[in-house]
């Protein structure tokens, strides 16, 4: 192989990369977009390991969770992400619609839940 075939097969793979990155941050939801999906909002969480909860968003920038506990929660938008005290500490997510559901990751990439959005207070809380 001659260094013009080197060269044109790195910046390929480089360019791959590139748009591969580039769609991953433009299917995450703008602040706008989050605001709209989540306020006033019931939220199906299905955690990686299995376990569930539900969330409940209101306009007002508090919530409550019900799953194995239930607890009072407050969240807000930041840039282009949510964040929240659901659980033991508070932290921000980037949220991105696959489907019929929202793929969400941390920013520390601990958690990487999967949300099911349902207009309303569907359970009443």
């Amino acid at each position: 192989m001659n260094v013009l075939s080197i060269r044109t097969t790195v910046w390929c793979c480089l360019a791959g990369v590139a748009v591969s990155l580039g769609a991953t941050a433009a299917d995450s939801l703008s602040g706008n977009e989050l605001k709209a999906a989540f306020s006033g909002n019931t939220i199906y969480i299905t955690h990686s390991n299995g376990n569930k909860q539900i969330a409940y968003y209101r306009t007002d920038g508090t919530g409550k969770v019900v799953g194995s506990t239930t607890k009072d929660f407050t969240w807000e938008i930041k840039g282009n992400t949510i964040c929240h005290d659901t659980s033991s500490k508070w932290k921000c997510y980037r949220v991105t619609k696959v489907g019929d559901g929202y793929d969400v990751v941390s920013e520390d990439f601990q958690w990487t839940p999967r949300y099911v959005i349902k207009i309303g207070n569907t359970e009443k809380y």
